[in-house]
């Protein structure tokens, strides 16, 4: 070829469709794998055997399974366990999200004595209540509830409380009463 002249031309072929080398109908199916979505610090088990703890996929397990995360808590936490049967199908992912939470402790300090305390959940469904002027304490599940302490007479208060994992919060309440009922 001379520089400068245009590339030779392929030879006129009849217009008939590429025959393309077919393709196999049965193609592998994707494995079976059950996701397990849980916090980093929960022991996960399935079917009562224990894996390593957090986020997994687990492959070729296909049927029926108990899938439990359970996070470190103070003894009596029912939070701290999260479980799940889950039905892992044929093919594919099979996806469970589980989110067990630990436990902490309230300690209302709370006056006059007849009052009485409850510690609600943010739809308003009582988690712990209590009554007296101190020494009662709850284990609730970490995180954002309401206190709310009432007594005859007296203003009622309402306040949001943070419940940290493994602490006891203390929360001082001095109700505002009519002169009489103080």
């Amino acid at each position: 070829m001379v520089a400068g002249s245009p590339p030779p031309r392929a030879p006129d072929t009849p217009d008939t469709p590429a025959t393309l080398p077919p393709v196999s109908a049965s193609a592998p199916a994707p494995r079976p794998v059950l996701h397990i979505d849980a916090p980093a610090s929960a022991a996960i088990e399935i079917d009562g055997f224990r894996i390593a703890p957090g986020t997994h996929n687990v492959p070729n397990i296909p049927g029926s399974h108990r899938v439990v995360a359970t996070v470190p808590s103070p003894h009596g936490c029912s939070s701290a366990r999260d479980e799940s049967t889950v039905l892992v199908q044929d093919t594919g992912v099979t996806s469970v999200s589980l989110a067990p939470r630990s436990c902490g402790y309230v300690a209302p300090d709370i006056s006059p004595a007849a009052a009485t305390w409850s510690v609600l959940t943010a739809s308003g469904g009582a988690l712990a209540h209590g009554s007296g002027a101190g020494g009662d304490s709850a284990l609730l599940p970490a995180g954002s509830h309401a206190l709310e302490v009432s007594a005859p007479y007296c203003a009622t208060y309402r306040a949001p409380v943070i419940v940290t994992s493994g602490h006891t919060t203390h929360v001082r309440v001095r109700l505002l009463c009519e002169p009489a009922h103080q």
